[in-house]
């Protein structure tokens, strides 16, 4: 078939250290979708291949006036493959830049979850972010902002994703996958260094969403770390008596006594243990 010859003669030209005249069947191979993308990546992680010549070669070729979508967007989906990250974001703007509008969100969209597994959650926050901004309907523009925000948070990027979720808890409707992400995003990055505001978020969370429990004793849990950090055994107890998993509530569960328990380990470990471990409801409220 054509497709073997294809494959064959890009094989020879590799061969033969003739990476120019293999890239041009490569971009070709590219245009067939992920076999050829996983095709021409074997090829270039094959041993006897001078990877970094034979990939400056392809791109060489991809960047040709003449290169069609189909192998443009091979060409991002083999970088994404061969972890070139940088490469792929270059190829997604650009390929953006020149095709309709339709095509354009269908490749963005594709490359949010392609970049994402290939361990580039930054990447993918930009091509959100702009699928955000050129949505068509208020609904689709907040989902791809939400989507944006966590990718940024993922990314380790917390002043945009502190950003973005603090704009979406104002403007998202309460119930919506933004709102309660936001609210759960916001309250992890507060926990740590804020006690009194993952407090409040925690509060908040508990008032939008009453019936889930498994969420808001997972805030509970470290907003009670994070007044054992400040040395505030009291009001970490009282923050765990008022958590619950699924059917097990109040301050006499399982949970809230083992969540109490590894709050008052972390908070002897500082020096704050006085006698043994205290359960919720119990003794005194220092703090």
């Amino acid at each position: 078939s054509d497709r073997f010859f294809v494959q064959e003669l890009a094989r020879l030209y590799a061969t033969a250290e003739r990476y120019g005249e293999a890239a041009s069947e490569w971009v070709v191979m590219l245009a067939w979708g992920d076999p050829g993308v996983e095709a021409v990546s074997r090829t270039l992680t094959t041993s006897g291949v001078d990877r970094d010549t034979a990939v400056a070669a392809l791109r060489y070729e991809l960047a040709r006036s003449t290169t069609t979508y189909f192998e443009r967007r091979g060409g991002l989906h083999l970088a994404l493959t061969i972890g070139d990250v940088e490469w792929a974001r270059r190829m997604a703007a650009e390929t953006v830049r020149e095709v309709s509008g339709g095509r354009a969100s269908q490749l963005l969209a594709d490359y949010v979850g392609r970049a994402r597994n290939a361990g580039d959650p930054a990447g993918a926050a930009w091509a959100a972010r702009i699928l955000s901004a050129e949505a068509g309907t208020p609904a689709d523009s907040e989902r791809w902002l939400a989507a944006a925000a966590d990718l940024a948070f993922e990314a380790g990027d917390t002043t945009e994703a502190w950003r973005a979720f603090t704009g979406l808890v104002g403007e998202a409707e309460p119930g919506s996958d933004a709102h309660r992400l936001s609210l759960n995003r916001l309250h992890a990055m507060t926990a740590p260094t804020d006690p009194l505001g993952a407090q409040e978020l925690l509060r908040r969370y508990r008032v939008a969403y009453p019936d889930d429990e498994r969420t808001a004793a997972t805030m509970a849990v470290a907003t009670a770390d994070a007044w054992v950090r400040a040395g505030a055994l009291g009001r970490a107890r009282r923050t765990l008596e008022t958590g619950s998993i699924g059917d097990a509530r109040g301050p006499g569960s399982p949970e809230a006594r083992g969540g109490w328990c590894r709050a008052w380990r972390r908070g002897a470990a500082r020096g704050d243990r006085a006698s043994p471990p205290p359960e919720p409801g119990g003794l005194d409220e220092r703090g």
